[in-house]
């Protein structure tokens, strides 16, 4: 039997294009391949938390490109911090549907721990036209890299935030010479809180305890075989 599943979620958000600042209201449809091993744990928090993220996180936030720098000049202050208590979300490009359905492939997947991989991604927005945009490539060969996307240093984390399993939606350059990597900035906090909540609700499994039994040398008896 071949199964087939997808994963649908609701978003609120605005898009700064260009000079323009654009509300948008996405459903979101993802093909979902969980691997080899996913049990219906995996399952539930990985989607616990894109939940999160998607209903959380990214909801009014302000969605821009970091090329934008009409936006980077309105949005952040001198020292690169947010002006607005609006969450940011920098993207590569500019986020059209095309470039933000491949971040949200990555991102997903990321916060699936790569337990669940998600293949085409279908983003229907609330535009007059009705039409439906569908992703079929790969977020590796869409997104750029950690060099390409920070070419200036230090920064706090070796991958982008699209890749880390994390809330983050930006990456900011960190402030000094020194990083102390055991204190991430405010806006990369952990999502395990969510795993927390999630496993108290699944029993835990019986440990199976083998039985060791004591080696059974049973005596033979010939039946007389050797009486003449």
């Amino acid at each position: 039997m071949e199964i087939s599943l997808d994963y649908t979620q609701k978003m609120s958000f605005v898009r700064y294009l260009d000079n323009t600042l654009i509300p948008a209201r996405f459903t979101v449809r993802a093909d979902v391949m969980p691997t080899e091993g996913v049990d219906d744990l995996d399952i539930d928090i990985s989607f616990a938390k894109i939940k999160f993220w998607c209903e959380t996180i990214v909801s009014r936030s302000i969605v821009f490109s970091r090329n934008n720098l009409m936006a980077l000049d309105m949005l952040l202050d001198a020292d690169g911090k947010p002006r607005l208590t609006n969450n940011l979300m920098i993207t590569p490009d500019e986020p059209n549907d095309d470039h933000f359905a491949a971040v949200l492939q990555s991102k997903m997947t990321a916060l699936a721990k790569g337990k669940i991989v998600f293949g085409c991604v279908r983003i229907e927005n609330d535009s007059p036209s009705g039409l439906v945009f569908t992703y079929l490539g790969d977020w590796q060969d869409d997104l750029p890299v950690m060099a390409d996307w920070f070419t200036t240093q230090p920064y706090y984390f070796s991958v982008p935030w699209w890749v880390r399993d994390d809330a983050s939606t930006l990456d900011l350059i960190a402030a000094g010479d020194q990083i102390d990597v055991s204190k991430p900035p405010p806006w990369a906090f952990s999502l395990d809180f969510i795993e927390d909540a999630v496993r108290p609700l699944y029993p835990e499994k019986p440990i199976e305890q083998a039985v060791i039994r004591g080696a059974f040398r049973p005596k033979v008896i010939n039946g007389g075989q050797d009486e003449k």
